[in-house]
């Protein structure tokens, strides 16, 4: 019988991952969060508030922070909400997949040296890939985002209004929008 090889003798398989320790955890959750945050808010932007088993949180939302833009759902906007829709949502569950199993395969236990560097090659194909596409997801979301803010600071207006947004609210809609620059955004810088 052969003895599994020791993985902590293995180099390659310290200390292994993704983007780093911290990272890997906060993204993998950010994503499970913002899949919902996607699914039951952000595409009412293009269903309609009316139609949201949601509908009180959004219309509390709106209220609070004085997002004219969900509420009044202008096409560009819709338009980034589609992009969210088929593009984003979908990256999310394939990113749950993947992390999922790359920690797997990276954990799996290997009995020959063999089977230890085609683990190791697997592991590095998806390490690429999969960093490939966070890079895209966070260029997609933080530059949409960015746009959405920058259409907040030169027009935005109370909900079904033309007064402009007076300045603390104008800052408090886009303290709202900045953490969706920032977060997908430092996937770029990782």
């Amino acid at each position: 019988m052969v003895a599994p090889v020791n993985r902590d003798a293995v180099p390659e398989y310290k200390k292994q991952y993704l983007l780093s320790k911290f990272a890997d955890n906060f993204y993998y959750y950010f994503f499970i969060i913002h899949f919902f945050i996607s699914v039951f808010v952000d595409s009412c932007g293009v269903i309609g508030i009316e139609n949201m088993y949601t509908k009180n949180i959004i219309e509390k939302y709106i209220s609070s922070y004085n997002d004219y833009l969900l509420f009044e759902r202008p096409i560009w906007f819709k338009n980034l909400i589609y992009l969210e829709i088929f593009t984003q949502i979908p990256m999310f569950l394939w990113f749950f997949t993947m992390f999922n199993r790359f920690y797997d395969e990276l954990n799996k236990e290997t009995f020959t040296e063999e089977v230890t560097k085609q683990n190791k090659a697997r592991i590095h194909e998806w390490k690429k890939l999969i960093r490939f596409f966070l890079k895209v997801y966070g260029l997609m979301a933080s530059a949409s985002t960015a746009y959405c803010i920058y259409e907040v600071y030169l027009n935005g207006h109370y909900p079904g209004t033309a007064m402009p947004l007076d300045l603390n609210d104008r800052l408090k809609l886009i303290s709202m929008y900045a953490p969706m620059v920032y977060i997908p955004g430092g996937l770029l810088f990782l």
